[in-house]
């Protein structure tokens, strides 16, 4: 299932990482230059207390009623050893699922970090190979 969005001057679009398997991964790809991707993901999964405050002029810019509900996407980063992915916590992309319009906004709170390890350190501790055969 694909959704479009704008996010702030590129139309991209959401994809499931594989069609038919559920994922907390996405793409969001430039529909005008398809090779830009990243891999994106809900931060809520990985961190529970998640907290983003929005300005009213933040709100504005995605066309945001002042209590309306948006989604929040995070950019993963999945290195050689993918038992070591990060989401930079720091710039969520926030987007508007009414009106598709999205924005990345950068956090002034210190509270959260650019390169978040998704899985626990046990996880990321034991020797981790790709199987990707």
């Amino acid at each position: 299932h694909t959704r479009s969005f704008h996010v702030t001057g590129v139309h991209t679009c959401a994809l499931p990482i594989y069609p038919n398997v559920e994922s907390p991964m996405e793409w969001m790809q430039s529909i005008l230059s398809p090779h830009l991707a990243f891999v994106i993901t809900d931060p809520h999964l990985y961190v529970p207390g998640y907290k983003l405050k929005l300005l009213e002029e933040d709100k504005k810019r995605v066309g945001l009623e002042v209590d309306a509900p948006f989604l929040t996407r995070c950019i993963v980063t999945i290195p050689e050893n993918y038992t070591e992915m990060t989401a930079n916590l720091v710039a969520p992309v926030v987007i508007n699922p009414q009106n598709g319009i999205g924005k990345q906004f950068v956090l002034t709170s210190m509270e959260y970090d650019t390169r978040h390890y998704l899985l626990p350190e046990e996880m990321r501790t034991t020797t981790a190979t790709p199987n990707w055969h």
